[in-house]
């Protein structure tokens, strides 16, 4: 016979103080105390991410709502009577005249013709 066999036995032959219905009420009374600690680790976990939830639906209206406005200057900043009145405002005028330069020959800026410290470019 094992070891364990044996404890097994003895357990089971002790006589336990108010008997075996004791032994399982306690037991009883010991994981209903788990389970009401668990229970309550849960509902605090859940508490707080809802408040985080909230708090973050309350920041994405919020931002929602910014960038509502932001579109709406931009649109009404980006009308063209608007950018007029401005440029007014500023001293600018629309050009009467407009001259165009004839260009006849443009330096070469690829970079191949670029040079660096101590080469030459080749002609």
């Amino acid at each position: 016979m094992s070891q364990f066999s044996k404890w097994a036995m003895h357990v089971r032959r002790v006589n336990w103080p108010g008997g075996p219905l004791a032994v399982r009420l306690g037991l009883a009374i010991v994981f209903i105390a788990l389970l009401a600690g668990l229970y309550l680790a849960q509902a605090s976990q859940m508490s707080s991410i809802g408040r985080r939830l909230e708090t973050m639906r309350a920041e994405h209206s919020l931002l929602k709502r910014e960038n509502a406005e932001l579109l709406y200057q931009i649109s009404q900043e980006g009308n063209l009577l608007y950018l007029q009145q401005r440029s007014a405002a500023m001293g600018l005028i629309p050009a009467e005249q407009v001259e165009y330069l004839l260009v006849e020959e443009l330096p070469d800026f690829s970079p191949a013709s670029t040079t660096t410290e101590g080469q030459h470019a080749s002609p």
